[in-house]
């Protein structure tokens, strides 16, 4: 019934513009950053304000989360807390931490590419070379 022609120009004016806006969504779009996580605790389900956090440790399997001078054991691994925590406050700064950027006080080098951070409670966590792009703007 139709001619070839109308179906080429059916593929190129419809059907190639609805698959390249298709794959080319903005990406922009921030995610919004809860100002609280849940954390489970035996059978119990606590939300902790997550200004309160001040880094975030693993003890594999678990993640402790030290907030408010207290330690909670969490079952969830660093890469979720990555995921839920806003990026530009909670910095992954070696394998086995995150900080909160608001407690550092001071930062101390060892000379070998890694630093150590002196949090406001004095608590010392090394800053590894090798996640140095999650923890640059802390240095400059």
């Amino acid at each position: 019934m139709f001619s070839n022609q109308f179906y080429i120009a059916l593929l190129w004016y419809i059907i190639f513009p609805a698959i390249y806006i298709s794959k080319h969504k903005p990406t922009n779009l921030k995610k919004p950053y809860s100002d609280k996580i849940k954390l489970k605790i035996g059978s119990k389900l606590l939300n902790i304000s997550t200004s309160t956090i001040q880094f975030i440790s693993t003890d594999k399997p678990y993640s402790i989360v030290h907030a408010n001078g207290k330690k909670i054991l969490d079952n969830k691994s660093l890469k979720e807390f990555e995921t839920e925590l806003d990026p530009t406050i909670f910095l992954r700064v070696h394998r086995s931490s995150i900080i909160n950027a608001a407690y550092v006080k001071e930062l101390k080098s060892r000379n070998n590419g890694d630093y150590d951070a002196t949090l406001k409670n004095g608590q010392i966590i090394r800053l590894s070379r090798h996640f140095r792009n999650n923890w640059k703007q802390l240095i400059q």
